[in-house]
């Protein structure tokens, strides 16, 4: 996703994660459930979408990530106690994390799919465990790029967390988010967006700022995930819906919502809407101006609206406006810090 890359944006939307997954309760608390979150079923998994710009294959294997790895689900889901030797969650939590660790995810998940029966099996079954059980196992099949049974596994945990948790639930919000980056990987695109529109959906229901933030940075990933699909009247709603909410919520940058102005001009260039292209460039161009100078703006957001401007200008035959925009993005430019990075390393490195 080009915004969410260029904007810095994308450590934002972990941050979602962070606020979703909290303890699940209705209210974010703590980090400890942030990786781990469901909602609404979104589509037949075996059906196919004629609408994605790149086929529904399985998309290339991912490094283990330590998503599931650092998990403090794990850590601290110590709720079924050891009895004469009966299954023990706590012991679960350790194993299933050491073998997540070791990538033997065969064996992590023989050792979730155990740990489901067992939940089950309890006159009063705790849930949210059970979801998330169901999370660790769809995660082990992806690692072994079983994507129909991985996909299959979070479809199986929506119905659970919304049937058995609420809709409003943490659970039945945040792991639609998950299906839909999923669906992403696997480069299908038409169905992702389907899922992360029922994300933006339960979330916005919450009527809670953290949520609001939430959902306005699932619009964000809508436009671009529209955009890719040349459904261009979509990705502008979203675009417009994600700067309203910059522009408005106080915790948010100008400087991001000007990331956001600079790929809406983009879209309406595409479209041939030169007039309300230049609007959202030059506005986004006054945005970096004012922004705080102490915050990390890269010089490369800036310059996307400075030379988006200026290519404008030089279009128009005004060079003398196409190099005074030029000056002024370099000046602004040099307003913020720029980025430090360890010794050795440099901007491109992991």
């Amino acid at each position: 996703m080009s915004t969410l890359l260029r904007a810095g944006l994308l450590p934002l939307l972990m941050f979602c994660l962070f606020i979703l997954g909290c303890g699940g309760s209705d209210a974010p608390d703590t980090q400890a459930e942030a990786t781990d979150n469901i909602t609404q079923n979104a589509g037949d998994s075996s059906a196919t979408n004629s609408n994605d710009k790149a086929p529904s294959a399985p998309g290339p294997q991912r490094e283990p990530s330590t998503e599931l790895q650092d998990d403090p689900f794990i850590e601290q889901a110590a709720f079924v106690h050891e009895d004469d030797g009966e299954f023990s969650f706590e012991q679960f939590g350790v194993k299933v994390q050491a073998l997540i660790q070791s990538q033997d995810f065969p064996s992590a998940l023989k050792l979730a799919k155990k740990a489901i029966v067992t939940l089950e099996s309890n006159p009063q079954p705790d849930f949210f465990h059970v979801v998330r059980c169901y999370r660790v196992v769809s995660y082990c099949h992806e690692m072994q790029q079983n994507f129909p049974a991985a996909e299959q596994e979070l479809k199986n945990a929506i119905a659970i967390a919304e049937e058995k948790l609420g809709l409003d639930h943490d659970e039945s919000i945040g792991m639609n988010k998950y299906l839909g980056e999923f669906y992403i990987e696997q480069n299908r695109f038409a169905e992702a967006t389907k899922a992360i529109e029922r994300f933006v959906e339960l979330a916005e229901k919450k009527q809670h700022a953290d949520y609001n933030f939430i959902a306005a940075m699932g619009r964000l990933q809508l436009a671009e995930l529209y955009k890719g699909l040349e459904q261009l009247d979509q990705a502008e709603a979203h675009y417009k819906h994600a700067i309203q909410f910059s522009l408005n919520d106080e915790t948010v940058e100008d400087s991001d919502a000007a990331v956001v102005m600079n790929d809406l001009g983009e879209l309406y260039l595409k479209q041939g809407r030169k007039a309300e292209a230049f609007d959202q460039f030059k506005q986004a161009l006054e945005l970096y101006e004012k922004a705080d100078p102490t915050q990390i703006v890269a010089a490369e957001v800036v310059e996307q609206a400075g030379k988006n401007l200026a290519a404008m200008y030089r279009e128009a035959k005004l060079e003398p406006n196409a190099i005074a925009v030029e000056k002024r993005m370099q000046t602004i430019i040099a307003r913020f810090p720029k980025p430090e990075f360890p010794e050795g390393a440099s901007p491109k490195s992991p």
